[in-house]
């Protein structure tokens, strides 16, 4: 199910009300079904069952992809569960569902009541929340929950291991559509909560690193997850542990340390672009870049600007981070490297260097800055 048709149905779930059509009907007895979530019991109350060959299960399970207020009117036979975004109501006997923007939703079987509980077929819990459903002859029942669960336990499958150190992994403690919030950090036989909330890209999973990377002799891990994408746009967020204390180390991020390390000064001479730059830090340098053929109308910045695009990696025992130099809106000339120490107040870049220049960036006095 595709992340649109995902969203759709979560619609769905929070503003449908289920018409009132047949009286309850009544149900065969089962043998005890083990209905999982993610491969964990389900929370839900309620024992799933089969009538006939449409497995049921308890309308409760959907608190596991939405939180909700439950209410039950009894005499009408009525289950509303409420949110913020609405209310969703099931009647037992109804078939035939009512939702707003999608008009009638015909449900593979009857809502029943069970033992004080409802049920609806679990053939349709895709419709409602994207999970899909696998079942084996042992009587187990997992729901593949995917991107659209809330469930706050533990998944069984860490979402980052690090290279490293394969024992150190990363594990989301809690998934809520597309955004992962919270973290468990597993490392040296301790098991680390943090309170990050990071935007879930399937395609673009955390890196996990483990390395001294500070210099004190004991391994960190280094946590990068991408937060946004797009034309000209690549942004990273870094979080750096001490796996002995269980604190998080304080990073600079570059664009802050450019405005000590790089010095810089962009002038439009004619047809041609003059940038100097000032490569500050502990392995100084300056240079004169040109671009013949430049834009005479177009808005060039007046210093190199950063931001835009960054990337994190560790390299040995030490923390870089590459971020593209702009002279324009998305507009880059080359990666500036920042290689990362130990600070009085964390993690700061010491040094800087110009990797990967453009083609139309000439170097003057020197050879063109070699690429990775």
């Amino acid at each position: 199910m595709n992340k649109k048709l995902a969203a759709g149905a979560a619609i769905l779930l929070m503003s449908a009300i289920l018409a009132c059509t047949p009286a309850p009907q009544q149900v065969q007895a089962a043998d005890q079904i083990e209905l999982l979530v993610d491969g964990e019991a389900a929370k839900a109350a309620g024992q799933p069952f089969y009538k006939g060959k449409t497995l049921y299960i308890p309308i409760r399970v959907l608190g596991e992809f939405y939180p909700y207020t439950f209410h039950w009117d009894n005499r009408r036979k009525i289950a509303t569960l409420k949110s913020s975004d609405g209310a969703s109501v099931f009647k037992a006997g109804s078939k035939l569902a009512t939702a707003v923007g999608m008009g009638e939703v015909v449900l593979s079987g009857p809502v029943l009541l069970k033992n004080g509980h409802l049920y609806f077929p679990a053939y349709d819990l895709n419709t409602f929340t994207g999970a899909e459903l696998v079942t084996d002859t042992s009587g187990r029942v997992d729901i593949r929950s995917g991107s659209m669960s809330t469930s706050v336990r533990v998944p069984t499958e860490p979402i980052a291991v690090a290279e490293e150190n394969p024992k150190v992994k990363l594990y989301p403690a809690l998934k809520d559509g597309d955004k992962y919030r919270g973290f468990i950090l597993e490392a040296e036989g301790k098991r680390l909560r943090f309170n990050w909330e990071i935007p879930r890209f399937p395609n673009r999973p955390p890196q996990l690193f483990y390395a001294d990377v500070n210099g004190d002799g004991k391994p960190e891990a280094v946590a990068v997850f991408v937060t946004g994408y797009g034309t000209g746009v690549y942004a990273q967020e870094i979080h750096v542990v001490s796996v002995k204390d269980g604190k998080e180390i304080k990073v600079t991020p570059p664009e802050t340390a450019a405005e000590e390390l790089v010095a810089s000064s962009i002038q439009l001479e004619g047809s041609e672009l003059r940038i100097d730059l000032n490569l500050r830090g502990k392995s100084p340098k300056k240079l004169q870049l040109r671009m013949s053929d430049a834009f005479p109308d177009y808005s060039y910045r007046t210093e190199i600007g950063f931001g835009g695009v960054t990337y994190y990696r560790v390299e040995g025992n030490k923390l870089i981070a590459s971020s593209a130099g702009d002279i324009g809106f998305a507009y880059y000339i080359g990666d500036f490297e920042f290689t990362y120490a130990n600070g009085p107040d964390g993690l700061r870049p010491e040094s800087v260097k110009l990797k990967n220049l453009i083609d139309e960036i000439s170097v003057e006095g020197q050879d063109k800055p070699a690429g990775k």
